[in-house]
C-alpha cells in the first residue's frame, strides 16, 4: 500500500450505522451510541462461557426450570446476562420489558447489571424466546417503604428525581448461572461467578 493510500485510509469516514449481529437477529445502531454505552460482542461472550463450562440458554429455559418457579411471577425484576465466567470479560445486560407469548418473541432493554437503569439510546431488541443468548440471571429485588417495585419502576422513580435514591431500597440480589447442561444453578451469597471447570 502506498503512502498516499494509507493516509487516505486514515481519514476514510466511517460508517455512521453499524449492523450488530446479535445470534439470531441484526440491529442498526448508530456509531456514536456504540461509542457512549458498554455494549459488548455477546457471540465473543458466548463462545469464552462454553471453553469454560456455561451452556448459553434461552428465556424460554430460564422459565422452565423449576428453580425459577417464583421467579416467573416476576420477570419484570430479571436481568439477564450474557458474561462468561472469567473476570476481565465484561458481558450484556438485558432487562425484560415484554413476552409476546403468540410470536415467541421477548423484548429487551440493555441495562446495567442492577437493571435500575437502561441505555435508552440503544435500541430494545426482540429476542425469540427459544435463543440461546444468556449465561445465567439476575433477579434484583427493590423496594420503596414497604413495596416491591419493578425494575422499570425504580429506573421511572429515580430519573424523575422525585424520590431520593437513598429511600429506594436494593433489599436482595439472587444470581443464577448457566452450568455446562444448562441447568440453572444459584451462587451462594458473596460470589459473583461460578467456579471454573475448565
Amino acid at each position: 500500500m502506498s503512502l498516499k493510500e494509507s493516509i487516505a485510509q486514515l481519514f476514510k469516514v466511517k460508517p455512521q450505522i453499524v449492523e450488530l449481529n446479535l445470534g439470531p437477529v441484526s440491529i442498526n445502531v448508530p456509531r456514536k451510541v456504540l461509542e457512549q454505552v458498554p455494549f459488548n460482542d455477546p457471540q465473543h461472550n458466548l463462545e469464552i462461557a462454553k471453553k469454560h463450562g456455561i451452556a448459553p440458554i434461552s428465556l424460554r429455559e430460564i422459565m422452565a426450570q423449576s428453580l425459577t418457579n417464583r421467579v416467573n411471577a416476576n420477570l419484570r425484576q430479571i436481568v439477564l446476562f450474557d458474561t462468561p465466567p472469567v473476570a476481565y470479560l465484561e458481558g450484556n445486560h438485558w432487562r425484560i420489558d415484554g413476552i409476546n407469548q403468540q410470536d415467541r418473541l421477548v423484548k429487551l432493554s440493555l441495562c446495567n447489571p442492577f437493571g435500575n437503569y437502561t441505555y435508552r439510546q440503544f435500541p430494545p431488541v426482540r429476542f425469540p424466546l427459544d435463543a440461546q443468548m444468556f449465561t445465567g440471571l439476575s433477579v434484583q429485588e427493590y423496594k420503596f417503604g414497604s413495596r416491591l417495585l419493578s425494575l422499570q419502576s425504580v429506573e421511572d422513580l429515580l430519573r424523575s428525581e422525585e424520590v431520593p435514591y437513598e429511600r429506594i431500597k436494593h433489599t436482595d440480589e439472587k444470581t443464577f448461572w448457566s452450568n455446562q447442561n444448562g441447568k440453572l444453578t444459584k451462587l451462594p451469597r458473596g460470589e459473583s461467578a461460578p467456579r471454573l471447570t475448565r
